[in-house]
């Protein structure tokens, strides 16, 4: 994926990807002990505003069980557009730099932590209410007629089709809790899934029911505040 360079609100956002290893692993479960997919620099090598929001994404990252849903999110939070917003500085007087990140993470983990019994249901809990903070956050880069779920679906696709290839009844699930899936088809796949998960999988359908507006509610109160602050202040200069 190309680097690429985009005007917001005055401020240049340039991002770029780097590839991700292939998993050997083929349920994405092999190994229980999540390792860091990139290196995290030592404390006072780089500035706050560059060191904290990478941090923060290699711990949403590391965090993960499944292999492939590492590979997947890594890809997802590293694309350009993606990873300018959510590491777009917030900026308020008297109050330390945050980062959108660093919201959509707390939000993700207390979800996690509340509804999630296993450690697949964790992981997938994780990356749908990562992916719909993502999603919360890209009004911010959409003008005129264009769709906001269009935009959301191309920005994911190639990496949730390498999703589909590796894991598909992971995916499935995924799909169902971001509002991308076949009801029928992710019915179909719960036979194939564990026995754990099959008697957590109606709840965690209905995950999505108060995923959207509670994360919407916590990143929109963040990340509009700030961007409407650092908006005025350039326009005052």
């Amino acid at each position: 994926m190309h680097s690429t360079q985009r005007r917001f609100n005055n401020t240049a956002i340039e991002a770029s990807t780097s590839p991700s290893s292939e998993p050997k692993s083929t349920c994405g479960y092999e190994s229980t002990q999540a390792t860091p997919l990139q290196s995290i620099p030592a404390a006072g090598t780089q500035s706050l505003r560059t060191l904290a929001p990478q941090s923060v994404i290699a711990e949403v990252v590391s965090g993960l069980h499944n292999l492939h849903l590492r590979t997947f999110l890594e890809a997802v939070l590293h694309e350009p557009l993606i990873h300018g917003l959510i590491t777009l500085p917030l900026v308020r007087t008297g109050e330390p730099i945050q980062f959108p990140i660093q919201v959509i993470r707390r939000t993700a983990n207390t979800y996690a932590m509340d509804y999630a019994r296993t450690a697949q249901e964790k992981d997938l809990l994780t990356v749908a209410a990562v992916l719909w903070g993502v999603r919360s956050l890209l009004h911010l880069s959409i003008y005129g007629d264009t769709d906001l779920q269009d935009v959301f679906c191309t920005l994911i696709r190639s990496p949730l089709h390498q999703l589909d290839d590796r894991t598909c009844q992971v995916s499935l699930i995924l799909r169902g809790l971001i509002g991308l899936g076949d009801e029928e088809s992710a019915d179909e796949s719960l036979s194939h899934l564990q026995s754990a998960l099959n008697k957590r999988i109606k709840g965690m359908h209905a995950c999505k029911a108060w995923l959207l507006p509670s994360i919407q509610a916590a990143i929109e109160r963040q990340t509009v505040r700030g961007v409407l602050h650092f908006a005025q202040r350039t326009a005052a200069q």
